[in-house]
């Protein structure tokens, strides 16, 4: 398994610390706040180079971590030639999104609902079992979950975080009832085994701060800012307290090595593709690469259980694996796969469609949602595109539940109030 142990702590610490603090320099008038989903993506190619870094100091060059560094390269130069520069001025948009106060009642009671339907198993499990083993719960019945409840609770949480913020920052409405939903999953995702639960509610903040931007005051992103690194911390702490209660076992001091691992981990499948080398084993070529992406849905058609990359090589570390598990078909991976030579061809596609997601504009403000939503996700194009795939499936899936929710909602009253006026004006012409 992945340890960075086996490369040196300090070493690869420091290079990360140093890339990232480099990078954030590089892309200063490129994100609006530290929460910025950028910052992540940024945080995360951080570790990608960190690693292969100290690959090389210890291993040596070799021709595939050099065709798994220039992807990253690559993305890099490229996102900062393509992504705007943030300016200073907050002149309105040319189309102001503004939604009535039902709609935001209606969009946030609708999709808690779907997020209480998506732990409606948890809740079962709960009042079995007790509360430390809550913490185990997804690696117990990871596999109980139908893909309609895989996609409902997906689609509908960071929508679900949208209309919150919407609700709290921009209309100030509903505040008490928007926080209370927000701290309530939270809750629900961490004693169910979420070791993300915090980081998912920043990356939304953030992407909603910068979605917004021309409509949230800098005073309010300032303060944001400025509270980032403590958040930062309690997200640290939460996935350390998670990982050791959820490994039962384990003491704080090893969920804290284990947290700490994870930070450079996010290149576990460049480690097990070189180790155990997959070259041999894993074919590349643009059908392989389109079958990674897309296999498991074309499974249903073809009825071929294809095994996509990440599964392919955690069987190389683990041996054969009968149910899905791997790691991120990250973009390194994605360029080798794709075809050895000219793989950065997809690093630079990749690159262009993640700087268009993020800057999208939404036309209209039934459009606003779905927007938001691939801003939001627009980075798992690079940390995993297969997964990206998945969340849009569920995205846009949510999204149009919630149009014809809304229009019922909207409908349902207009009839109750026209039947209401017309009562009234019944009992004003008897008199």
């Amino acid at each position: 398994m992945f340890d960075i142990n086996d490369y040196g702590v300090g070493v690869a610490y420091s290079s990360y610390a140093a890339i990232f603090a480099l990078c954030m320099v590089i892309f200063r008038r490129k994100y609006n706040s530290l929460l910025d989903p950028l910052v992540y993506i940024l945080l995360w190619a951080s570790s990608i180079i960190a690693f292969l870094s100290v690959y090389i100091v210890k291993r040596g060059l070799s021709v595939y971590v050099a065709q798994f560094l220039l992807p990253m390269l690559v993305f890099l130069g490229l996102s900062y030639v393509l992504l705007k520069d943030l300016g200073r001025s907050r002149a309105k948009q040319s189309n102001v999104i503004l939604f009535s106060s039902l709609d935001i009642w209606g969009a946030m009671t609708f999709l808690a609902l779907l997020q209480l339907l998506s732990f409606s198993r948890f809740i079962s499990f709960a009042r079995t079992y007790d509360f430390l083993t809550w913490f185990a719960f997804r690696s117990i019945s990871r596999a109980d979950y139908s893909t309609l409840e895989r996609l409902l609770g997906l689609g509908s949480g960071m929508l679900l975080i949208y209309f919150c913020f919407y609700a709290i920052i921009i209309r100030k409405r509903f505040e008490a009832y928007a926080w209370f939903l927000l701290l309530s999953f939270v809750l629900l995702d961490t004693v169910s085994g979420g070791r993300s639960s915090l980081v998912g509610i920043f990356l939304g903040a953030g992407a909603f701060l910068f979605f917004h931007r021309r409509e949230v005051e800098p005073t309010l992103v300032r303060k944001v800012n400025m509270l980032a690194p403590i958040g930062a911390i309690a997200s640290i702490l939460l996935m350390i307290l998670v990982t050791s209660v959820t490994g039962y076992d384990l003491s704080l001091a090893d969920g804290a090595a284990d947290v700490l691992n994870r930070l450079i981990a996010n290149a576990d499948g460049l480690h097990y593709y070189l180790t155990y080398h997959a070259e041999q084993s894993i074919t590349s070529s643009p059908l392989e690469y389109f079958k990674s992406v897309f296999g498991i849905y074309f499974k249903y058609l073809t009825g071929e259980n294809y095994k996509n990359v990440g599964w392919q090589l955690n069987e190389l570390v683990k041996g054969q694996l009968d149910t899905v598990e791997g790691t991120n078909f990250i973009l390194p991976l994605q360029a080798i796969v794709f075809g050895q030579g000219f793989g950065q061809l997809i690093a630079v596609a990749i690159t262009i469609a993640f700087a268009k997601l993020r800057s999208i504009t939404p036309s209209s403000t039934a459009q606003a949602p779905i927007a938001f939503y691939l801003v939001a996700i627009s980075y798992m194009l690079v940390v995993d595109v297969e997964y990206f795939v998945y969340q849009v499936i569920a995205g846009v899936l949510v999204y149009l539940l919630l149009r014809i929710a809304l229009r019922l909602l909207n409908f349902s009253v207009s009839v109750i109030r026209s039947a209401c006026h017309g009562g009234r004006a019944r009992t004003a012409g008897n008199v």
